[in-house]
């Protein structure tokens, strides 16, 4: 059996791992990533336009998800913003759901949709340190993920190096409604 010095070394060892940054260019998704509208499978469901910024009742619902202060929130599907099949999607999605829990933290199921709600990857939400999560999503090929802290979301580069971007984006024009 394989020791682990701790659970990002043990969680960085799934079929994705990918060790270099990209640039958003390099992602065909990078774009739509701020679109990103997540529902947390919670009772009730929770669901939070990244485009539109937090109301009160927003806070509070996400508060009620038990995650603390701050949390982040992951996926294991289409690496690299590319496209992968279901199967292979349904599989790295299952591995991570397995090493979170077998690490001890609590995760709740999020599911991230495109604007126009056809397109949807599962990921879980867990509090776990930035730095941590990075390290996890570049092991599993993601370019990005969303971290929650003080009210509000951010958009943080894994593969893609850049620095934390808040969300909602400033916007030329305010974004379609769906």
């Amino acid at each position: 059996m394989r020791r682990y010095r701790n659970d990002s070394q043990r969680l960085a060892t799934t079929p994705y791992s990918v060790r270099h940054s990209v640039t958003p260019d390099d992602d065909p998704s990078w774009q739509a990533y701020s679109d990103t509208i997540l529902e947390f499978r919670s009772q009730p469901q929770v669901s939070i336009d990244l485009r539109r910024p937090l109301q009160p009742d927003d806070q509070r619902r996400i508060e009620a998800l038990g995650l603390g202060a701050s949390f982040v929130v992951l996926t294991a599907c289409n690496p690299r913003g590319g496209t992968t099949d279901a199967s292979t999607n349904e599989r790295a999605t299952s591995i991570l759901q397995a090493q979170l829990l077998a690490s001890g933290r609590s995760i709740v199921p999020v599911d991230g949709l495109s604007r126009d709600r056809r397109h949807r990857e599962p990921g879980f939400a867990l509090a776990m340190p930035v730095e941590e999560a990075r390290a996890l999503a570049m092991s599993i090929g993601q370019s990005a993920y969303f971290t929650y802290r003080e009210g509000s979301f951010q958009l943080m580069g894994a593969l893609v190096d850049i620095g934390p971007t808040p969300l909602p984006r400033e916007l030329d024009e305010p974004p379609a409604c769906t």
